[in-house]
């Protein structure tokens, strides 16, 4: 059996091997590996929680190389990012604050990546590799795929690169055609996420307390948790079918309070940046996006999307917990002095007529 002290390391290993990395398009680095299956640079990367009190917990972080010289000052640029985002199904889009470039000095390059992260321990370590190596595939095939596109929309420079500081080159791994040959035909079939007891097991089991409420059927659930006086939305759906991958299942977060459009950008593009760079205890899927409010005002969401084609057990349930404790999170980090209520008493106030 392996020891706590390997499962970042063992993570690696098994991702690499989910890919079929060739070591002649790999660079092996302090925390990981840089390959290279196309133009675009995928970084995988593991840390061990500093914290000796929670030895074994390893944050894994995979990023992909998308496109530099874009002006990341302009709202309408900001805005197009956001539109774009909303529909990447497994993982985010990031960039750098401009703001945290000046403050630290650092430079403005307009890069903006793709970023995937996970939490291994002792008891997800066994399936939790492969299915984030699964989810974040999709980067790469997605970066090689709309880079071209997405510099001419955003007025920048594709991101590219090759092993050893070489030109990017004309390579293209096999792995990469994986999105057609699997992801999508697997996608046209019966929605694997529909008829399970999960949604209803999670309802019963968690859908009950003071941080959260629940209701589900064996096709979709939807549950709030308290913030502040209001409380956000959370859902997992399964009739809403991504536009390239087809069925699966898709998990979304709202927050309840509304800005005007550039503030919810801001707010999004700080949660995204904050969970490719910082420990959460949340894994990093999907990404921040504004969602229309009421009278021209914006919320923020989240959503994340998971192919038919990697349906397990437990995902479901998992995918549930995970956007709970992102909203949890992104309460602490967007509104930390608000007291929250318990659900109980957001119900009272939302339907009882309180003030």
């Amino acid at each position: 059996m392996s020891s706590k002290s390997d499962l970042g390391r063992e993570a690696l290993d098994r991702i690499a091997g989910l890919w079929e990395v060739d070591e002649d398009r790999v660079e092996r680095t302090e925390h990981g590996f840089d390959w290279w299956p196309s133009k675009f640079r995928v970084s995988v990367k593991v840390h061990p929680h500093a914290d000796s009190e929670r030895p074994g917990e390893w944050r894994l972080v995979i990023a992909t190389a998308f496109l530099k010289g874009v002006d990341l000052e302009r709202a309408e640029r900001l805005k197009t990012i956001a539109t774009f985002s909303h529909t990447a199904p497994t993982y985010a889009w990031v960039y750098t604050p401009a703001e945290l470039s000046r403050k630290y000095e650092l430079e403005i390059d307009g890069r903006i990546e793709f970023s995937t992260t996970a939490y291994i321990r002792e008891d997800m370590a066994g399936w939790l590799p492969k299915f984030i190596g699964g989810m974040a595939i999709l980067q790469a095939i997605d970066a090689h795929r709309t880079a071209d596109t997405m510099a001419q929309i955003l007025h920048g420079e594709p991101d590219m690169s090759g092993p050893g500081g070489q030109p990017a080159g004309e390579h293209f791994d096999d792995i990469l055609n994986v999105g057609g040959a699997f992801f999508a035909p697997q996608g046209q079939e019966p929605n694997r996420f529909q008829e399970l007891d999960e949604y209803t097991e999670y309802a019963e089991r968690f859908g009950r307390s003071d941080l959260c409420f629940g209701t589900a059927d064996s096709n979709q659930l939807t549950f709030e948790t308290p913030i502040g006086t209001s409380s956000a939305l959370i859902r997992l759906r399964t009739d809403v079918p991504h536009p390239s991958l087809g069925n699966g299942l898709l998990a979304s977060l709202e927050f309840p309070f509304e800005k005007d459009e550039v503030a919810i950008l801001e707010d999004c593009l700080w949660l995204n940046f904050f969970e490719s760079r910082f420990w959460t205890d949340v894994p990093q899927m999907g990404s921040w996006h504004p969602r229309p409010g009421r009278d021209g005002q914006f919320r923020a969401g989240h959503s994340f999307f998971v192919p038919n084609a990697l349906f397990n057990n437990g995902i479901a349930t998992n995918a549930a917990l995970w956007q709970f404790g992102r909203a949890r999170w992104a309460k602490g980090l967007l509104y930390k002095d608000l007291e929250d209520l318990t659900m109980e008493q957001v119900f009272e106030r939302r339907f009882g007529g309180h003030a």
